[in-house]
């Protein structure tokens, strides 16, 4: 439902505003999933893709599912997801709106997101928390679960952890 909706809000927009989504880890290991399911299906499997397999009406994988089995549930979630599927592709990995960079992962502090992988803004790097950003923007991040969102060094954590703490976390700025 939430591919459906974010899909209808990008085609459509929202009472005149742009809307803007980026795609994080679980997405890009989603589309992994579907791409290749014998290699990066038992770790999607394992960090909430039996979940989204389930949403999707996709049945009969076992946590422990490994190599060739994937295969009928990779094509069947891609069968399901119509046109979720490109809406998720197209997603870009970061965005910014005057001082402030939004990044699922943060990214590194040190170098301009536009310098920095995808696989960096999506998955994250240590250097994320090493040091402060010393050009004058912020950060916006997830991926990393905090006890609450904070604001502290350049940084602006959201990531309360929803799927387990039930508390989903923003920022308005």
């Amino acid at each position: 439902e939430v591919l459906a909706r974010l899909t209808a809000l990008l085609d459509e927009g929202h009472a005149g505003a742009e809307v803007i989504a980026l795609r994080g880890n679980h997405e890009q290991m989603m589309l992994d999933f579907i791409e290749q399911p014998a290699d990066a299906g038992p770790r999607w499997i394992r960090n909430g893709g039996l979940q989204t397999l389930a949403s999707y009406g996709v049945g009969g994988v076992q946590l422990t599912a490994e190599g060739e089995a994937l295969e009928p549930a990779a094509a069947a979630l891609d069968a399901a997801l119509g046109p979720s599927r490109a809406t998720v592709e197209g997603l870009d990995v970061w965005h910014r709106f005057g001082t402030v960079i939004f990044a699922h992962a943060g990214g590194d502090p040190d170098t301009p997101p536009e310098l920095q992988s995808d696989r960096t803004l999506t998955w994250g790097t240590p250097r994320c928390f090493q040091c402060a950003r010393d050009d004058g923007l912020w950060t916006v991040y997830g991926h990393y679960i905090v006890d609450e969102a904070h604001a502290a060094q350049g940084r602006i954590a959201v990531d309360t952890g929803a799927f387990h703490s039930g508390i989903l976390s923003a920022a308005r700025l």
